[in-house]
């Protein structure tokens, strides 16, 4: 608290308990990349298996383009420059982005297209 009354969100890390402040200052930091590895293998797991496994192939060039070109580059370009948010918006812009694979691999899981693909192999892939 500071001295009016109202927290703030300064944290002493030289005061108190050395093993205390550590944890507080590395968990956020531990469940974030947490977060990211499963969202990475939930990604590899179903994006990659869903498009490269159905014998799509220019559906994962339009993925891979859509991903880094259009999503990365342009939401960093357009959160950082366009609405004035700095590195901050870069950042987000590239992490946004991240989803991209995944909108485009649930609407073609969920359009049933690559199951034509599949049957006209003979189920073999």
């Amino acid at each position: 608290m500071s001295g009016n009354g109202e927290k703030t969100l300064v944290r002493d890390l030289t005061q108190g308990s050395v093993v205390r402040q550590l944890f507080v200052f590395a968990a956020p930091l531990f469940v974030a990349n947490a977060l990211q590895a499963v969202y990475n293998l939930v990604d590899m797991i179903v994006v990659g298996q869903i498009i490269n496994g159905s014998g799509n192939s220019r559906l994962n060039l339009l993925v891979a383009l859509l991903d880094g070109m259009l999503a990365r580059v342009g939401l960093a370009y357009i959160l950082g420059f366009g609405l004035q948010m700095g590195c901050r918006g870069f950042w987000y812009g590239d992490a946004l982005a991240g989803f991209m694979p995944f909108v485009i691999g649930t609407v073609f899981y969920l359009s049933g297209k690559w199951r034509g693909k599949a049957a006209a192999t003979g189920g073999q892939r």
